[in-house]
């Protein structure tokens, strides 16, 4: 649940001075990494984990619907509800692909030639790249 946006003050009136927000939202106590640690002493059952796993493929495939590509999925960004539902946090190495960046771009031969910074700096790259091709 969405609390509360907090905008730093210089930006309120100055949309050009705006470098980040905040949002403010629920807190949830469990992520996924305390669980699989087995702290906070919740014995899953086999339905349970099942339940979690749909649900975060699910929420993956609606995060890049919206052409949103995450690039820190980890047990500990993947927070665990009581009903097994579940959220996913921290977006700050999140990144938007554009449809237009994909169609009719004749240099685009992998995902990863997609992920750029503003200045159009590579922000990801395969290891195979940065290893030469070699395995």
């Amino acid at each position: 649940m969405l609390y509360d946006i907090l905008i730093p003050e210089k930006a309120l009136n100055d949309i050009a001075q705006m470098k980040c927000l905040f949002v403010v939202m629920e807190y949830i106590s469990i992520d996924l990494k305390s669980t699989l640690e087995g702290e906070g002493g919740i014995k899953w059952e086999t339905k349970d984990i099942k339940l979690i796993l749909y649900n975060m493929l699910c929420t993956i495939n609606f995060i890049h619907s919206c052409n949103v590509m995450h690039r820190d999925i980890k047990p500990a960004n993947i927070l665990i509800m009581d009903d097994c539902s579940i959220k996913f946090c921290d977006f700050g190495l999140s990144r938007t692909i554009l449809p237009a960046d994909i169609i009719g771009n004749d240099n685009v031969t992998d995902i990863a030639d997609l992920i750029k910074n503003r200045d159009n700096k590579m922000m990801y790259t395969k290891v195979e790249k940065i290893n030469g091709n070699k395995p």
